[in-house]
């Protein structure tokens, strides 16, 4: 089965009637607008609905961001430390203060 026919399939009704494959998609989209309604989007107001995606965006740029500071902060904890040692092993060897 080719993506066109699979894709046809999907979009047809299981339904055998008319009646149940309006049933079918006014249920479907009363059960779309309740999560968005949970989720507080409106997805009858273009705007809350585009506010949602850019709020999404701006999740996945925060959480993109934190991971790079995460890792930031791991590697100058790392280069202190061995620098640190470094410093130590070199005046057990030298001596110092």
């Amino acid at each position: 089965m080719n993506e066109l026919e699979r894709n046809r399939r999907m979009s047809t009704c299981d339904i055998p009637t008319e009646e149940g494959c309006r049933l079918a998609d006014k249920s479907a989209d009363l059960a779309v607008k309740k999560v968005f309604l949970i989720l507080g989007v409106d997805v009858d107001q273009p705007s809350e609905v585009k506010a949602f995606q850019e709020s999404l965006r701006f999740s996945e740029e925060m959480r993109r961001l934190a991971s790079k500071g995460a890792t930031a902060a791991i590697v100058t904890i790392v280069i202190f430390l061995v620098g640190a040692a470094a410093l130590g092993i070199k005046q057990k060897i030298v001596g110092g203060p």
